[in-house]
Formats: structure tokens, sequence, C-alpha cells
């Protein structure tokens, strides 16, 4: 009420045609003016908690709804409404009258999620909008969390793949080395398997000259011990 203090004058003059209409019993101005009585006091009680909370004192829900019951009560009584208007209000006020023009709000279902204090005095298209944005922001950073360990396993790829490239270089080199080795040793092979060859014809001619030398010389004793006979018979 210090801070604003025309909304004393708008509950007193809402009140006085509340009143006034309810007397009159006129249906379509009293809708009406049950309209603007819940958007002002929805307002107020918005207005209420933000400045609550920016001193420091977040309001309760449970504040708020006897706050909502008091500026009711305000509305209904120019008592009460010259007490809040004077801010001397010490405690809540009951709410009385124009039952036939709106019913009374039920009182606050528990909330599954409890309110943030910055969230307490703040409109709720504000607060949707926060909450987008902070979801949009935890999304970024959770993509940006992706994306960083994308990076790493691409990082680690790269190396893994130059690691394999320079294995693959090496196997090759090996390869060609023990190509080339087993080339030689083929030349090496062919040139034994000649030598082998060429071996064993010698062998063999060797042999058959044994041979012939075995049977020229078996030949020759021979004649030596006929010679030798016909000598000893002279």
């Amino acid at each position: 009420m210090r801070r604003q203090p025309e909304v004393g004058e708008q509950l007193v003059a809402l009140g006085e045609e509340l009143r006034r209409a309810q007397e009159q019993l006129s249906g379509p101005e009293l809708r009406q003016l049950a309209t603007q009585r819940a958007q002002l006091v929805g307002a107020l009680v918005r207005s209420a908690r933000k400045v609550a909370a920016d001193a420091g004192h977040p309001v309760t829900q449970a504040v708020a709804y006897e706050l909502e019951q008091t500026l009711h009560a305000a509305l209904a009584d120019p008592n009460v409404a010259e007490e809040v208007g004077a801010g001397r209000l010490v405690r809540a006020a009951s709410r009385t009258g124009f039952d036939a023009a709106a019913p009374q709000p039920a009182r606050p279902v528990r909330r599954l999620r409890a309110v943030r204090d910055d969230e307490r005095a703040e409109d709720p298209a504000v607060v949707r909008e926060r909450r987008l944005r902070e979801q949009r922001e935890s999304e970024r950073a959770e993509l940006q969390e992706k994306l960083d360990h994308a990076e790493e396993v691409r990082a680690a790829a790269e190396e893994a793949l130059t690691a394999a490239e320079h294995e693959l270089e090496a196997a090759e080199r090996d390869r060609a080395a023990a190509a080339e080795g087993v080339e030689e040793l083929r030349e090496r092979l062919a040139e034994a398997e000649d030598a082998e060859r060429d071996a064993v014809r010698h062998e063999r001619e060797a042999q058959r000259d044994r041979d012939a030398a075995t049977r020229r010389r078996d030949g020759a004793a021979r004649k030596v011990d006929d010679l030798t006979a016909r000598l000893a018979d002279f």
C-alpha cells in the first residue's frame, strides 16, 4: 500500500460498485464487476508477492491465499477496505458478501513441485518464458556436451587411424622384404637343385668309371695269374 497508494482507492471504488450492483440485483453488471474483481485481486496478489520478494521475504502459497481472501473481504466490506488501504491490517480478514456474483476461490491444492523463491512474485507468462529459456539453455548445454564428446571420439578415431596407417606401412615394408627374401631363397633353392642334379650325374658317371676300372683291373689280374702260371711251367 505504501508503494502503490492508488490500490486502496481502487478497492474502495470497485467495492462500492459491487455492493450497488448487488443491491440493484443487476446480473450483467455483477458479472462484469466480478470479472474486474478477479483481475484486480490477481494483479494485487502478484504485485504484493513481488514487493515482498524484493524485500527479501518471499510469500508462501498459504499466505498468498490469505492475502487473496483479505482483498475479497476489502471489496465486500468498506471497513476492511479502509484498513487495507491505510496499511493498518495486522491479520488476514475473512471474505464476506458477493457470494452470488462469483463463488469463493477454492483453497490452493498442494503443489507437486516447490515454487522457487524467484518465481513467487512473477507473472506466469514471465515464469513460462524463463522456464523455456532455461530448458533451451539446458538442451544447448546437453548438445554442447554431446558435441564435445563426439569431437573427442573423432580425435581418438583419427589418432587410431593414423597409428593403423603407420602399422600398415610397416607391415607392407615387412611383406616386401619377406617377398624379396623368399625370391632370393627360391633362386638359391633352384641353384642348389641344379647343383644336386649335377652332383647326381657326376656320381653316376664316377660309378660307371669305377665299375669299368674294376673290370679292367680284374681282367689284368687274371691275365697276370695266367702268365705267372705259364712261366712257372718252364
